[in-house]
């Protein structure tokens, strides 16, 4: 792993270097980010996640680069409800974490054996995919809750590294190459996540769909030498002026918004067993600061710029 991220960043001729310029990149590259594992409570290793806060601080500590050129480096965080990942990384990590990751799929169903198809679903499943991925908000507020009593600085970052829809694998299909449809469904699902991580851009400063291209919730499908944008795709190319802005939060008190509520919360959606939709989300709107029109209520309520990275 050091040796990865030396012949990444390094700017010394040594024998990495001179590989990395005979394989057509003389200059070092820019790195972002650098992670220590991945999940690592599952399919990383299946560590407990003691034994992960050792591993971690040991090849953090032989992660060098040159001066101004470290990226900032991921901590295989938890999942879903589970924040005791969250909490041991940021307690006990060091102060070599400059972020933790975090995964969410948004499913239809209520177990993995059956999560439902991409096409051909009902409206009970277009309403119990909304309602599970609107979960987002609460796992992000558990998870940043336990952050801002560690780091009440916001020194480090929480990232959405994997994210979006996972549905049955096409009839047909390898299962395990994870292709799907993709439907305005999942522009939706896309549109709310984003919404979420710009609502909370002062910790959230890194998120990744997963993925781009054929697998799970892509924004491109290809067939031989012809390919799709999906509605994921359109949904992330409006968002592009959101990337670089600060998040100001506008509060609004005009009579005709004080009463109202997510769609979700209406009777006319409502279903028994179904999350209710965020308090955050039903009350507030979220715009660029730049773009805002009236002032913010006071400066603590700009945010650090969301970056979201596809």
């Amino acid at each position: 792993m050091a040796e990865w991220l030396q012949y990444l960043t390094s700017d010394k001729p040594t024998a990495l270097t001179a590989e990395r310029a005979r394989n057509g990149h003389p200059a070092p590259w820019k790195i972002a980010y650098f992670a220590v594992g991945n999940e690592t409570w599952g399919c990383g290793g299946n560590m407990t996640l003691d034994h992960y806060v050792n591993v971690f601080r040991q090849y953090a500590t032989f992660l060098k680069t040159p001066a101004g050129a470290r990226p900032i480096i991921l901590a295989s965080g938890g999942h879903d409800e589970d924040t005791s990942w969250t909490e041991g990384l940021v307690s006990k990590g060091g102060a070599d974490v400059g972020a933790v990751s975090f995964h969410y799929y948004t499913i239809p169903g209520e177990h993995w054996r059956s999560k439902g198809p991409a096409v051909g679903f009902g409206a009970d499943q277009w309403i119990s995919t909304l309602a599970h991925t609107l979960q987002m908000e609460e796992f992000v507020r558990a998870n940043t809750a336990l952050m801002d009593k560690y780091d009440p600085q916001k020194k480090v970052g929480f990232a959405v590294d994997e994210w979006g829809t996972w549905y049955d694998p096409e009839t047909g299909r390898e299962p395990g190459f994870l292709y799907q449809q993709n439907t305005l469904r999942d522009a939706v699902v896309a549109a709310l996540n984003l919404n979420i991580f710009h609502q909370h851009a002062e910790r959230v400063r890194m998120t990744s769909i997963a993925q781009m291209v054929n697998v799970l919730q892509a924004m491109i499908l290809t067939q031989g030498s012809k390919m799709v944008l999906t509605p994921t795709y359109h949904v992330f190319h409006m968002f592009r002026p959101f990337r670089t802005p600060r998040s100001c939060r506008r509060i609004c008190k005009h009579p005709a918004t004080r009463s109202a509520t997510h769609p979700f919360q209406r009777s006319a959606f409502r279903q028994p067993g179904l999350p209710r939709a965020p308090s955050s989300l039903r009350s507030s709107i979220w715009i660029p600061a730049r773009r805002c029109r009236s002032p913010c209520r006071s400066p603590a309520q700009h945010r650090a710029p969301s970056r979201v990275k596809s």
